[in-house]
């Protein structure tokens, strides 16, 4: 017989208020026990959350006091209800990368929580996806085959980029990327005469800029040297 089977005959040997105890005390004990009734089961996880994978078949309010004490806490429970899913991933919304198939509900109460879940998500629906664009525009780069509505309205958000979705896109399309971002013309294939006129005026336009502030911060560096150079010379040789 081995250590193993000593405690397990020696705990079905006790009465049930003995086992409680035991549980009371360290409650991983519960993997002992056949069939521990839901008391024993709350004992055993408001100790540890975790410990709810040593019970085979916990009870719905088990399953939610454990997710409420630790979201993670699903990746241990088999079958979780809806219920216990939606508790899961509101408190914690990348719990549900250990969940095998939640629900509909459950993937939009996630992404709602936080769009970048959907990443974690199998075969997202439309209705899920436009949830997390308009949230987050960048997320349409983790999208297999966008629709071209989806690429529209994320380059109309500022994420010219994503153009390079579309095959073909039309002019008006083209200069819509290059005007929230000029630098997204490295994704347009064959970009029209005006789009390369529009790309070429706005670069120009941003180099001017950059420039000008590089120009801001060597005058704002001349005034201090002229107005405080002695001093931190005087400074810099008494050191």
């Amino acid at each position: 017989m081995t250590k193993e089977d000593i405690v397990k005959e020696r705990i079905s040997l006790m009465s049930r208020e003995r086992q409680m105890a035991a549980i009371e005390v360290q409650g991983d004990i519960i993997r002992y026990i056949d069939d521990p009734d839901e008391e024993m089961q709350m004992a055993a996880i408001k100790m540890n959350p975790d410990f709810i994978g040593h019970i085979s078949n916990p009870t719905e309010n088990v399953q939610l006091e454990a997710v409420k004490q630790s979201s993670m806490a699903i990746r241990y429970i088999v079958n979780p209800s809806e219920k216990v899913q939606l508790e899961a991933v509101i408190k914690f919304p990348y719990s549900i990368d250990c969940i095998g198939k939640p629900t509909l509900r459950v993937q939009m109460a996630a992404v709602r929580n936080n769009p970048h879940v959907i990443q974690y998500i199998d075969d997202p629906s439309e209705n899920l996806k436009w949830q997390a664009i308009k949230k987050d525009g960048s997320l349409i780069c983790s999208f297999k085959n966008p629709s071209e509505d989806m690429v529209r309205y994320v380059i109309k958000k500022g994420f010219g980029y994503a153009i390079r979705y579309i095959e073909n896109p039309s002019e008006e399309l083209q200069l819509e990327a290059i005007r929230s971002d000029f630098m997204s013309i490295r994704y347009i294939e064959n970009p029209t005469k005006k789009a390369k006129n529009l790309h070429k005026r706005l670069k120009n336009a941003s180099e001017k800029k950059a420039y000008d502030q590089y120009l801001d911060y060597i005058i704002g560096i001349l005034d201090k040297v002229e107005n405080d150079g002695m001093h931190i010379i005087e400074y810099d040789e008494r050191e």
